[in-house]
């Protein structure tokens, strides 16, 4: 009886090792949800002992306002969540679809950009400091910091052909020119984190952006001369599995702007067992952050729960 409780109590420290966050994503979309964000969701995330907070994007509704005034109320409420540990990478609503005539006050999305970088990051939340963290030079968005051997990553992709699509209020010239830069600085901050994670010996990756960069698959390429019906990811996916492949151990990839919520290990395909993918709670189906704890166990490296609601995850594809 001693060795079984023993081996239950080694077994319980080996599974529950590690760092647990909380990811919000596309939320809060509408009057009914926001009342839902702050009756349950804000308060459980503030009375939880997760290490920080992450929202991947989509801070609001595609119709609402993109004013100063709503991005520094928005701002004020998140960082109130877990003072100076609210990570926040933005989402198409949150700038590039600003522009849409359907906007009660379409605005340039480029200006609304600049906003967003100077009220969100001007000065932006430093964590602990023993996470190391570090912004990236012109991107402030992109961060990366460390916690207890896990390293984690933000990155800025967003959804609508990430920003190709739907430029109504911008130089067409002068936005392409300035995706390129963003999709070369992405891959650049990967890169880096890459090189901080072995420096570092870590014993896992955890990289969140907004966009849903496994939809487009068999689509041509997004040129310069092709911005709607191309695929804007492809670099992506194949660096995120270069990336996994070389660090070699648990790589989770946390995303939103799609449904449903799920959780596996097939994007990586047969030669990146090790790369997991998360599509988060938000948008028009649960409405709710998640608890994602890192732990130790290989064959569920991240536990995945609903912070207010008794449910987990289900597969992203059949297995």
């Amino acid at each position: 009886m001693r060795n079984l409780i023993l081996a239950i109590a080694l077994f319980s420290a080996h599974t529950l090792a590690g760092p647990s966050f909380i990811l919000l994503q596309d939320l809060p979309y509408t009057d009914t949800q926001e009342y839902v964000y702050k009756k349950l969701i804000r308060p459980a995330i503030m009375a939880s002992d997760a290490a920080f907070v992450i929202h991947g994007g989509d801070m609001q509704g595609s119709k609402a306002p993109c004013s100063q005034a709503g991005l520094t109320a928005i701002r004020d409420d998140l960082y109130a969540l877990k003072p100076d540990r609210v990570f926040v990478t933005p989402g198409d609503n949150d700038w590039t679809d600003c522009d849409r005539p359907s906007n009660p006050h379409p605005v340039s999305e480029y200006q609304v950009l600049n906003q967003l970088r100077e009220i969100f990051y001007h000065p932006a939340p430093s964590g602990l400091a023993e996470w190391q963290l570090s912004r990236q030079e012109e991107y402030p968005e992109n961060a990366r910091w460390l916690v207890e051997e896990t390293v984690f990553v933000t990155l800025h992709i967003l959804g609508t052909v990430n920003g190709r699509a739907q430029i109504y209020l911008d130089d067409a010239d002068f936005a392409l020119q300035q995706v390129e830069m963003r999709d070369q600085a992405n891959q650049i901050w990967l890169e880096q984190a890459l090189a901080f994670a072995k420096l570092k010996q870590a014993k896992a990756m955890v990289i969140a952006t907004h966009a849903d960069i496994t939809v487009g698959e068999g689509k041509p390429v997004c040129r310069a001369d092709s911005t709607h019906q191309c695929d804007p990811y492809l670099q992506y996916r194949r660096q995120l599995r270069d990336v996994a492949k070389a660090f070699g151990k648990p790589v989770l990839f946390a995303h939103g702007d799609t449904e449903p919520m799920c959780l596996d290990k097939h994007f990586g395909g047969p030669d990146t067992v090790n790369l997991w993918r998360l599509n988060g709670a938000g948008d028009y189906n649960l409405i709710d952050a998640l608890t994602v704890k890192v732990t130790e166990d290989p064959e569920q490296p991240f536990k995945v729960t609903a912070l207010t609601q008794e449910l987990t995850p289900p597969s992203c594809t059949e297995e």
